[in-house]
């Protein structure tokens, strides 16, 4: 049976996981720059790793499974970790943007700024300067930004930035005045939990040494007791 199921992960885990292999996943991969191929045949040839070394038992199946789904759980962490840097960054951006549309039109502030820009975002920058060279009066292209991620925050601005070039009216230029300021707020509440999260974190090596202190005060009351109960001291 084991050189059946051996023969079977051979033959059909590779169409297998392409079948079981959904859209979103391959959409997650591009975003978070991991190449598919390369991911495939390590998947691949894992299963068969595992189909070989494993018993044929139940749990062999469900272990299977589970190193299947490892990678897209991987992929998935890596990604909330790049959306969370995206955040931030791109708040950090906008304060930026500010500064250099004091004396910049918005297309230009664009080109000035992806320089500095953080390099999640440079070369979604550089496509969205582009395209403004072609068309900067195309409100989609603006809207176009980054829009994979689904940031409502990268979204709105850009909605505002749109305003802000096509219109150039005081009421545009306040809401973005506006927008970078709630933007500031999201970077110092970012940066609120990220430091609370590093000191949470920290914490734990702090009751190390209390829990080893613990441990051997129950082990030397231990050995009181046994000592007690067998009676070799005299009390």
């Amino acid at each position: 049976m084991k050189v059946l199921m051996i023969l079977f992960v051979v033959g059909c885990g590779w169409p297998l996981g392409m079948m079981l292999e959904d859209l979103d996943f391959v959409q997650q991969c591009q975003r978070v720059k991991v190449d598919i191929h390369k991911l495939r045949i390590k998947r691949y040839v894992e299963l068969i790793v595992l189909s070989v070394l494993l018993p044929f038992k139940l749990y062999s199946i469900l272990i299977l499974v589970l190193s299947y789904k490892r990678h897209e759980m991987a992929v998935n962490k890596k990604e909330k970790e790049l959306k969370r840097s995206l955040n931030l960054q791109f708040s950090m951006w906008l304060r930026m943007m500010e500064v250099l549309l004091v004396y910049n039109t918005v297309t230009v502030a664009i080109e000035q700024s992806i320089r500095y820009a953080p390099l999640v975002m440079k070369e979604n920058l550089e496509k969205l300067y582009q395209a403004l060279l072609i068309n900067p009066q195309d409100q989609e292209t603006y809207l176009n930004f980054m829009k994979e991620f689904g940031d409502l925050n990268i979204e709105r601005a850009m909605q505002h930035l749109y305003r802000y070039a096509y219109l150039g009216n005081q009421d545009a230029s306040t809401q973005l005045s506006n927008l970078i300021e709630d933007n500031a707020e999201n970077l110092k509440e970012h940066r609120k939990t990220m430091f609370e999260n590093e000191l949470n974190f920290f914490s734990w090596y702090g009751l190390i040494p209390m829990l080893l202190v613990s441990i051997t005060f129950l082990g030397l009351m231990f050995i009181v007791l046994t000592n007690i109960m067998k009676g070799g001291w005299q009390l």
